[in-house]
């Protein structure tokens, strides 16, 4: 909205981010500052190392595997890599939250 003053609080004193419920309290979140083509290329190249990396190990070893088969072995390592990335770094900001003293919703 035009004019509106911009704050980190709503009027209940929860913090302002775009998820449910939004009155809910998100202690340290900071909105996105990066724009969408640093995330989008960041994302890209992340992506391109993986599937580089793949292809290249894939045809070490076994130099006999047709192109069909190395971008099977791609899609799978593309497909796995940001299931593992993002499952490990909930992992770890899970522990990191418990050791602050945060309570979270996750059984260890």
């Amino acid at each position: 909205m035009p004019g509106r003053i911009k704050t980190d609080r709503d009027s209940r004193g929860g913090s302002l981010h775009p998820y449910s419920p939004t009155w809910a309290a998100i202690p340290g979140y900071a909105p996105n500052e990066s724009p969408l083509w640093v995330i989008a290329g960041a994302m890209g190249l992340m992506v391109a190392i993986v599937v580089g990396a793949t292809w290249v190990v894939a045809t070490r070893l076994n130099s006999r595997l047709r192109r069909s088969d190395k971008l099977v072995v791609c899609w799978f390592a593309m497909c796995m890599f940001p299931l593992t990335f993002f499952n490990s770094v909930g992992g770890l900001n899970v522990v990191a939250m418990k050791t602050e003293g945060i309570e979270t919703n996750v059984d260890e």
